[in-house]
């Protein structure tokens, strides 16, 4: 999913309940909710070395431009 994508989703949302902005963001480890977690940090960029895997790793950041956006 791409960040533009996510942030539209997003604000679809809220316009249609305005409400749901001052619910608290949980994420999920997984597509089955084996496990989740509550979203402390706001979105962040970080450099890894897949952004297309679904376990991408972070790698030293210096001298290369973000390739994706951490969210926690």
């Amino acid at each position: 999913m791409t960040f533009e994508r996510y942030v539209m989703v997003c604000n679809k949302m809220l316009e249609k309940h305005p409400e749901y902005g001052k619910l608290p963001v949980i994420a999920a480890s997984d597509d089955e909710g084996n496990s989740y977690f509550q979203v402390i940090f706001t979105p962040g960029t970080i450099v890894v070395d897949d952004p297309e895997s679904n376990r991408p790793e972070p790698v030293n950041p210096e001298g290369l431009k973000p390739n994706a956006i951490c969210i926690n």
